[in-house]
């Protein structure tokens, strides 16, 4: 894989023209055409190698069709990021081999958003506008996700949602998709968890991003109709912060049993964990997937194994056939690792973008956005057994009983079998 030396960074202008990335927009561009322009040298974050060093590539039939893929790679949550440009990348490859589009090449351009909203918003705008690709996918926190959302409707270009979970990605949305589970699925999810265990008494915390206070809702909605207590009012920390020891505080205070997060990054989490551990906060942990992110065992050090618990529902099944495949195939590219949820959405995504290209001959736009719309349920790596991925009904693409429940101890990820929910 090649890097180029001087990653992608907004100008001032570029950041005031950005400024307002979360407002909907009514301008529309006209359709993106089909040709590819080639790489500008010095553009990119990185570009991924697969598609031009691979000796088992399509062979050449025209310009190489090119997806932009959007993460942040610096930062707290780079691991996390990095494990959703190999999944990315691998799909690329597996594209490739199978023959590429039509007999043409495809390659990943790859951007660094650095959690910020600003920054995705440039990037995707950097993407659409000089380097023309027909499809984005990516952004890890709902607060990139939105940005980039903004940009491809107003583009009209298709964007692939691989990790964002807020409302506001596919409400109303016209070219955005989503393979990732929604907010609500996943605040849902945490509190039937709490509920399963047994638990009587909760306290909620919530990051103060795009979605946090949204997920704090949720919670306690589905808290007062399924009959879970809680002790105050929810409490509100700073996403991407440094330091949890007030909120952590305040939730505590509240003498819970149990401790449901809304957040999006899994360094929040581990953060959280470890300062629970500090101040004797002793209680179990449910979250969303950020709670079994690489990044949450790094910086947590070791604090979830003196928690009794720490629990999240995921979109991946390690039992699954088809995820067991892909692992299997990034294990033997990358080494041992063990996936998050963006990760393998991620994989998926790529391959739902490729299928479309392939079914548009490259072209993007209206037809590819159309081709996405109409694609057979595809038996994604991310979802439990039975599951699908498709578009034909809603814009959110997971389909069936997709959440399986995990348990992160000792720096690692297992099924929670003790604990199940949905059908």
């Amino acid at each position: 894989m090649h890097r180029s030396k001087t990653p992608i960074s907004p100008s001032p202008a570029d950041r005031k023209l950005m400024r307002n990335h979360t407002k909907e927009k009514s301008m529309k561009s006209s359709t993106r055409t089909a040709t590819i322009a080639a790489l500008a040298a010095g553009v990119l974050a990185f570009t991924a190698g697969c598609a031009s060093s691979s000796g088992d590539v399509a062979a050449s039939g025209g310009d190489p069709v090119s997806i932009g893929f959007i993460a942040p790679l610096k930062g707290s949550n780079a691991v996390a990021a990095k494990a959703m440009v190999n999944a990315a990348e691998l799909a690329i490859a597996e594209v490739n081999a199978g023959g590429g589009i039509n007999g043409r090449n495809v390659e990943l351009k790859i951007y660094d958003d650095e959690l910020s909203p600003d920054v995705a918003s440039r990037v995707a705008t950097r993407a659409i506008t000089v380097d023309e690709v027909p499809v984005l996918v990516g952004g890890l926190s709902s607060a990139e996700g939105l940005a980039i959302r903004e940009v491809a409707e107003r583009s009209e270009v298709p964007y692939l949602a691989s990790a964002s979970s807020a409302a506001g990605i596919t409400k109303d949305a016209k070219f955005t998709f989503r393979v990732a589970a929604t907010a609500l699925d996943q605040a849902n999810a945490v509190v039937d968890i709490a509920n399963a265990l047994g638990l009587k008494n909760a306290a909620i915390m919530f990051d103060n991003g795009a979605v946090g206070p949204a997920l704090s809702g949720m919670f306690q909605s589905r808290a007062k109709e399924t009959g879970l207590a809680s002790g105050g009012s929810p409490v509100e920390y700073v996403l991407a912060g440094t330091d949890l020891s007030g909120p952590v505080k305040s939730a505590a205070a509240q003498k819970p049993d149990v401790l449901l997060v809304g957040g999006s990054t899994g360094a929040d989490h581990g953060l959280l964990a470890k300062t629970m551990v500090e101040q004797g906060l002793l209680v179990p942990i449910i979250g969303l997937a950020g709670v079994g992110f690489p990044d949450a065992f790094s910086v947590g050090g070791g604090a979830y194994d003196q928690l009794p618990g720490a629990y999240f529902p995921s979109s991946v099944d390690m039992n699954k056939p088809r995820f067991k495949e892909f692992h299997a195939a990034y294990e033997a590219k990358y080494g041992k690792a063990q996936l998050a949820d963006a990760a393998v959405q991620s994989y998926d995504a790529v391959r739902i973008a490729a299928e479309g290209l392939r079914a548009t001959n490259g072209t993007g736009g209206k037809a590819l956005n159309d081709a996405i719309s109409a694609m057979k349920p595809l038996d994604g790596a991310a979802g439990r057994s039975g599951s699908t991925i498709s578009f034909g009904e809603s814009r959110d693409g997971l389909r069936g009983s997709f959440l399986v429940v995990y348990r992160s101890a000792k720096n690692a990820n297992s099924i929670a079998s003790d604990v199940t929910i949905g059908k």
